[in-house]
């Protein structure tokens, strides 16, 4: 494995970057999540985070719906296929949990988003 790595130049541990940076976001949201779902309280616009939001569906449908288009390649000839069948599961999915999972969700979809945006900046 060494020698490997001496060879081709790579560091193992940069498989772990991804993971490593979404720790505090997911951390802070657990923590918040946490607090708001014991006390009952609210979080944002949400009243009880708890029951479903339909605002926050729509928010992460749309969030996913832009991070698929831009991971998608367009020449593929099944892109509006790849692209909305998984916009409407997590609709689907999102109208029936709990507002702390679509936050997840969101947040999760949101970092998504902005990393497959940097890549595809710093491959231009």
């Amino acid at each position: 494995m060494r020698n490997l790595a001496r060879k081709t130049s790579l560091v193992f541990a940069a498989g772990c970057l991804g993971g490593l940076v979404q720790l505090p976001i997911f951390v802070a949201l657990y923590s918040a999540v946490r607090r708001c779902a014991i006390v009952g309280g609210r979080f944002l616009w949400m009243k009880d985070i708890a029951k479903p939001d339909v605002i926050l569906a729509l928010i992460v449908a749309a969030i996913t719906y832009r991070s698929l288009l831009l991971a998608t390649p367009s020449s593929t000839q099944g892109r509006p296929i790849v692209v909305l069948i998984p916009v409407i599961m997590t609709l689907i999915f999102l109208f029936k949990m709990s507002a702390g999972i679509a936050l997840y969700c969101g947040v999760s979809a949101g970092v998504s988003l902005l990393q497959t945006f940097l890549v595809r900046r710093s491959a231009a």
